[in-house]
């Protein structure tokens, strides 16, 4: 009976302990807007452009009045759809400013906003969630983004919309195995032992 009492004292502790490691999970995020600017040293006007990542709900950092998702350099999409796309160089994040209900991506270097979407939903917005909310736009004119392909400059945007989707955790895979080894073990108990 003690063996059985520690085997199960053993198992629950090594499922707990994982079960806390695989509550993050990732989560898009995407911008989308007509835009007005250029592209590639080419002009672009009322033109669909869409920025997106990919990133880990883990690495969201929230602060004084906001919320951060790094993405680092590289990693976040743009396509300008008739003008091209490419990888934002500089480092960039997801970022959402609650004091102000703004939420978009910002760049990381210029310390600037490359596109946001302005909403009071994003009130009580952390990054960790899914949603969808537009409104007007905000941009920093006359900066320059470097991509994979070509400078992009963003002189306005209209209809922008700022959308988050997965982000949701699913039961952890560890915690129902550990369910049901404890159940394997309580019936093995209950039919072999008096």
């Amino acid at each position: 009976m003690r063996k059985l009492c520690l085997l199960l004292s053993v198992v629950m502790a090594f499922v707990l302990s994982f079960a806390g490691q695989l509550a993050a999970v990732s989560i898009t995020y995407t911008e989308t807007a007509l835009m007005t600017g250029t592209f590639n040293d080419e002009d672009v006007i009322n033109d669909p452009i869409t920025i997106s990542w990919t990133g880990d709900t883990d690495n969201v950092f929230c602060g004084q009045g906001g919320c951060t998702n790094p993405a680092g350099p590289g990693v976040v999409f743009v396509d300008v759809l008739h003008f091209g796309s490419g990888f934002l160089i500089n480092p960039t994040s997801v970022f959402v400013n609650q004091a102000d209900g703004n939420a978009g991506f910002v760049d990381d270097v210029l310390h600037t906003q490359i596109m946001m979407t302005i909403n009071p939903g994003f009130a009580t917005y952390d990054l960790r969630t899914p949603i969808q909310l537009s409104g007007p736009g905000l941009i920093t004119p006359n900066a320059i983004f470097p991509t994979t392909g070509g400078d992009l400059a963003i002189f306005s945007v209209t209809d922008p919309t700022f959308t988050a989707t997965g982000g949701v955790p699913e039961p952890s895979s560890l915690l129902l195995l550990g369910s049901g080894v404890l159940g394997g073990l309580g019936f093995l108990r209950r039919r072999f032992l008096p």
